[in-house]
């Protein structure tokens, strides 16, 4: 089972979705396309995920899904 951190925090702002897979610091972000960032630490490892969320249906459809979780 894979732990992970969901964050909204700030996802009317941004129009993104965070996914935080680990603690440690990012060392350097790798860009797939335009709507993929993946957060990579000195190890190699994937720490995070940023999906630039462009469709508001999308949006509302993830907030309803991640509080139903909470």
């Amino acid at each position: 089972m894979i732990n992970c951190r969901i964050e909204l925090a700030d996802i009317e702002e941004t129009g993104a979705l965070y996914i935080k897979l680990s603690d440690s610091e990012t060392d350097h972000s790798i860009h797939d396309e335009v709507e993929v960032i993946l957060d990579i630490d000195s190890d190699g490892k994937c720490v995070g995920i940023e999906i630039l969320l462009t469709n508001r249906e999308m949006i509302d459809s993830i907030r309803r899904v991640i509080g139903s979780e909470e």
